[in-house]
């Protein structure tokens, strides 16, 4: 096995991470308008409902809030087609914000700044979500993580020294294992960045470590708009710029056209920053 082991020292490109937080009874996202935002939960939803939707709205030269009626797509059983009532609901074309739910995830696109709650059931207690539409502050991709779940076994192995857990959570995900207390957040995230693409093959959450495996690809010529993009482009820590990071490993740290290698980043946890 190979894999070189680098601190982050400065900068040029930012990894777009979904942003990880605890999951609490009641808890605020901010999403931006226009935009398609994903919420992915620990849990499978089994029921849901909503509040109106109160958007934003200039008058005289004020703010002031409109309370405007939505309709949330009901929770399907498996192997169950929609309704035509229900197709009608989720995709509303006056609706100021559209949902789409999976097994355990919403997918939202506002077209109004405002503000709803929705309440979430299937944890072992109600999730209050609180979705404030705002372009300043808006995040894409928000997973939430029940640390209390997971905090006591992974405390456990996350008691030896800092240095010697960022080498073993490495070759965690190097062998495609996950450490005892951890857990696997399967969330997906691609995105292209200068002449590099890249996809998230895996994440695993503990009590203070958040260990990430990425694909980076270098770009065939036909794929970037940059012309004179390189062939070939040599990978180091310091082409990235990442707040929270602890380390990145790269299994081959050279890349030709169209060629791709495994990259591991271990980071802090969202506990951890506080």
């Amino acid at each position: 096995m190979f894999v070189r082991l680098l601190m982050i020292v400065s900068s040029f490109y930012i990894l777009s991470f979904a942003k990880d937080i605890p999951l609490k009874d009641v808890v605020t996202i901010y999403i931006p308008n226009k935009t398609y935002s994903v919420i992915e939960f620990p849990f499978k939803i089994t029921d849901k409902k909503g509040s109106s939707f109160y958007s934003v709205v200039i008058k005289n030269k004020k703010k002031i809030s409109l309370k405007e009626e939505i309709s949330i797509p009901k929770l399907l059983k498996p192997g169950t087609k929609p309704s035509k009532k229900n197709k009608k609901n989720k995709s509303g074309a006056n609706a100021p914000v559209i949902f789409d739910f999976g097994p355990n995830s919403m997918q939202i696109f506002p077209k109004k700044l405002g503000h709803m709650d929705i309440v979430l059931w299937g944890h072992r207690y109600p999730i209050i979500v609180r979705i404030v539409v705002d372009d300043k502050l808006g995040e894409q991709h928000y997973t939430f993580i029940d640390y209390d779940s997971i905090k006591k076994e992974a405390t456990e192995y996350e008691s030896e020294p800092h240095e010697k857990i960022l080498g073993k959570l490495t070759i965690a995900l190097y062998n495609n294992k996950t450490p005892k207390g951890y857990k696997n957040v399967d969330y997906y995230s691609k995105f292209t960045e200068g002449n590099l693409e890249y996809i998230l093959i895996q994440s695993m959450f503990g009590s203070q470590y958040i260990a990430e495996e990425w694909r980076i690809r270098l770009l065939k010529k036909d794929e970037v708009e940059d012309t004179d993009s390189p062939i070939e482009q040599r990978l180091y820590a310091g082409m990235f710029d990442l707040n929270g990071i602890y380390s990145i490993s790269f299994e081959n740290d050279f890349l030709k056209m169209d060629e791709a290698t495994r990259m591991f980043i271990i980071r802090k946890t969202i506990e951890e920053n506080k």
